[in-house]
């Protein structure tokens, strides 16, 4: 695997791991706001 690929590869997980979390998070947000009204 070329130095590339696996920058590509740290990038690709790094930036899916952000978007689960941001998902995620908003997600919770909704529960809590539906619990609390």
């Amino acid at each position: 695997m070329s130095l590339l690929g696996v920058v590509c590869l740290t990038f690709k997980l790094v930036v899916g791991a952000n978007i689960c979390k941001l998902v995620v998070g908003a997600n919770i947000c909704k529960l809590f706001a539906f619990v609390i009204f």
